[in-house]
């Protein structure tokens, strides 16, 4: 929806005539038959018509550092001044650099939307990739020939444009000879105007009457009136770098300032540049010592744990700034906070954060205050301190909830660990899983607490809550347990003493582990009597289970070890005492297992070639406690038909006998 504007009300009626001229130049490079000249909105008797002067003139130079207030527009891109100026051999000669910045230099695109009462426009001519004025006359290829040819040199026209029409009362163009012959020509010499004109569709109706050249200066020129004003420059270049968070431009602004003479507003502006740039700790001490404590002490706050320090110093000299939120909190976490005292901060915090809206917008934006939250909230709950008191983690807790309401992201796991110690455990389980924060301890915990039996038993597990875990099951002795659950209790039983107890459950968990456990814990602290039992249940769930890799070793070397802890020679020695047992419990469990029909090749394998050395006709049924029917329906379920025909070819012909 780009529309040129019909009047130019910023500017003098010659320099807008010279626009135009610019404009007519385009017109007639790119063929743009629907472009038309502006009108000045004033017509002002001896305004200054725009000049130009050769780069190389020294004495223009020796003037123009008399009369700094021009504003000087070169051909790069914005945040490129800095490069072009220090690149280009004369004006790194002329141009004051402070700070990083050239003092009153802009790219065009960082001038867009200004406006200067004096405009130096160097260096287009010269930093041209195409002679414009050669091409329009014909002496060269067309500008643009292609549309993608076409495009950068319609921008870099644009630029031009951009640049000349930022003057308001004196213009200036310098440039190299060889500047001007490829892009200024036509606006030298009558000439070169007419035959641009004639490459104008109605060239000369619409746009003779409109333009205007320019005419060699004479570097006495540039004081004769006193359009140049510093203090005006610092002004537009301090609101244009406020509204647009430019430090490019704040720092042009404190340059300007300080040239004007007027020292406390550079400061203040240089104070905003460098909190433009994000150079928070450096912007606080600047906003200081400009005599802007509030905003320095907000810099300083926004630096991080780096600036709290800065901030106490700094409102220890200003008793004005103490009740400040900023101060509070950055007092609190230098000097170190109590729950209490982090309590009232963080309340003052939730009352600002609801009242204030300029505050709330601000601090909703700023990550730095979840920074703090955490600077002052994690010693407070380092476990190495011990649990926080409950009161005092109820305080804290309403704080935070009044900063949430307030529509503050606070950080899930901390908010979490908070309400945990205010015995909120619903509220601190449902970060937590928002968090993904699962695995912790006091996860645990807080699930144990708001589960029901037998849920919770899984719970107190993870926490080797044992006690707990017994006085559950006392108190609910009624209740069906699942497999899992019977053996949590089993294993909290058996670490109690109650092994007979331990026992049954074990049975009923189906699972051998807590067997298996209960088995050597009793070896070791009762003896034989139940721990063989156990042993024996531990082979029979073992094979119920499936758990084929855990009985091969025994079945193939009579060695019982499926965790490390079975590799004690005291335990071994104790399981080879009863290895009878363990293979008759063994085969009698084989005959009865569906898992082992199921069971991969190699472990029926395995299964089978134990049976072969172990099992003999003559012995099933006489010498051992198996029958005849538990052996051969071992042999059928490992799937080896031919070794099951031999035992029963074999039991016939002991009978025959």
């Amino acid at each position: 929806n780009y529309r040129e504007l019909k009047f130019n009300y910023r500017s003098t009626h010659r320099i807008v005539r010279f626009t135009n001229h610019v404009q007519a130049f385009r017109a007639a490079l790119f063929l743009l038959r629907d472009l038309k000249p502006q009108l000045p909105w004033t017509t002002e008797p001896g305004s200054m018509p725009v000049t130009w002067y050769r780069a190389t003139d020294a004495a223009f130079w020796k003037e123009y550092r008399d009369n700094s207030g021009f504003v000087v527009i070169v051909p790069c891109n914005e945040g490129e001044e800095y490069d072009f100026v220090v690149n280009d051999p004369i004006l790194r000669e002329h141009i004051r650099i402070d700070d990083g910045v050239p003092q009153n230099v802009l790219s065009a695109a960082r001038a867009k939307g200004c406006e200067y009462s004096a405009v130096m426009v160097y260096g287009f001519g010269a930093t041209a990739d195409t002679d414009f004025v050669a091409s329009l006359h014909g002496r060269a290829a067309p500008a643009g020939a292609t549309p993608d040819q076409a495009l950068p040199l319609q921008y870099f026209i644009n630029r031009l444009y951009v640049a000349v029409s930022r003057a308001k009362r004196r213009l200036v163009i310098v440039d190299t000879d060889l500047g001007f012959a490829k892009l200024w020509a036509c606006m030298q010499d009558e000439a070169s105007e007419s035959e641009m004109l004639s490459k104008i569709k109605n060239g000369r109706e619409v746009w003779a009457q409109a333009i205007e050249g320019m005419t060699a200066g004479k570097p006495e020129d540039l004081s004769r009136e006193a359009f140049a004003d510093p203090l005006e420059n610092a002004r537009l270049f301090e609101d244009e770098g406020v509204a647009r968070g430019d430090a490019f431009l704040l720092k042009q602004a404190a340059q300007a300032y300080r040239a004007a003479g007027d020292v406390p507003k550079s400061r203040e502006c240089r104070a905003r540049a460098l909190m433009a740039e994000g150079s928070l700790l450096e912007a606080g001490d600047a906003f200081v010592e400009a005599g802007f404590t509030t905003e320095g002490v907000h810099c300083l706050w926004r630096g991080g744990s780096a600036g709290w320090k800065r901030v106490t110093e700094v409102a220890l000299k200003d008793p004005r700034l103490l009740a400040d939120i900023e101060v509070l909190w950055a007092r609190a976490l230098v000097e170190g906070a109590t729950e209490i005292r982090a309590a009232e901060i963080l309340t003052e915090y939730a009352r600002r954060l609801r009242v204030d809206r300029a505050f709330a917008a601000d601090a909703l934006g700023d990550p730095i205050w979840i920074d703090a939250l955490a600077a002052l909230l994690n010693p407070l709950l380092d476990s190495k301190k011990g649990p926080l008191a409950r009161d005092a983690a109820t305080r804290l807790a309403h704080a935070l909830d009044g900063i949430r309401e307030a529509g503050v992201a606070l950080p899930t796991s901390m908010y979490a660990r908070v309400c945990f110690a205010a015995a909120r455990f619903r509220e601190a389980i449902v970060d937590w899983e928002l968090a993904g924060d699962t695995k912790t301890s006091a996860y645990f915990q807080a699930k144990s607490a708001t589960e029901k039996f037998p849920e919770r038993l899984i719970w107190l597990a993870k926490i080797d809550a044992t006690a707990e875990i017994v006085a559950q099951y006392r108190e609910h002795s009624a209740v069906a347990l699942s497999s899992e659950q019977s053996g949590i209790i089993s294993n909290a039983l058996r670490e109690s003493g109650n092994f007979s107890e331990a026992l049954s459950l074990a049975w009923n968990s189906v699972d051998a582990n807590p067997m298996m456990a209960l088995a050597l814990r009793a070896f070791q602290v009762q003896g034989f009597e139940l721990a063989s039992v156990a042993l024996l249940a531990s082979v029979q769930l073992l094979v119920r289970q499936g758990r084929w890799d855990e009985l091969l070793p025994f079945t193939s070397s009579g060695d019982f070890r499926p965790t490390r802890d079975w590799r004690d020679e005291a335990v071994r020695r104790w399981v080879r005492s009863e290895n009878s047992s363990l293979q008759v419990a063994l085969v009698r469990s084989l005959a009865r297992s569906d898992e082992l029909a199921k069971a991969a090749a190699h472990h029926q394998r395995g299964i089978a070639d134990f049976l072969r050395g172990n099992l003999r006709a003559i012995d099933v049924g006489l010498r051992t406690p198996v029958t005849l029917a538990e052996a051969g329906a071992a042999y059928e379920r490992t799937g080896r038909i031919i070794d099951a025909l031999g035992f029963y070819e074999a039991v016939l012909r002991q009978a025959g006998n």
